[in-house]
């Protein structure tokens, strides 16, 4: 399936497709298309694919000026969308959930980041009781 970009987010020549997110279950794929170079910074525009109907439908609150090295994104296992991102000089993580009408933003303290990766990993407390 071929998947062109429905926004009008910059379409410069390295304008692309970010690394997508498949949501548990694959019912849903979280794809960032993202343009480096847009207006003197860079910016990031989410889109999600239902791979069953090939339909996309955007999500709210986007495009977001961000810096693409510092942004990622991934799926929680209760459907949750979170993205870490630097946007205006300071980190930001965002959870949105299908439905949702807008994207929750708190700024947060993360460690420097200098790895040269913008992966994380959603880590959760189990909700099941120990014995």
């Amino acid at each position: 399936m071929s998947v062109r970009y429905p926004g009008t987010l910059g379409c410069g020549y390295q304008s692309g497709m970010d690394s997508p997110a498949v949501q548990p279950g694959g019912k849903l794929i979280a794809v960032a298309f993202s343009d480096p170079a847009i207006a003197g910074t860079q910016a990031t525009d989410l889109w999600l694919l239902n791979p069953a109907t090939q339909r996309l439908r955007h999500l709210p609150d986007m495009p977001a000026l961000v810096s693409l090295k510092f942004t990622s994104m991934a799926w929680t296992h209760d459907q949750r969308l979170v993205l870490l991102a630097r946007t205006a000089g300071r980190d930001v993580v965002a959870v949105w959930r299908p439905g949702q009408r807008r994207i929750a933003v708190r700024t947060v303290q993360i460690p420097t980041r200098n790895s040269g990766s913008d992966s994380f990993v959603v880590w959760e407390r189990s909700t099941q009781h120990r014995r």
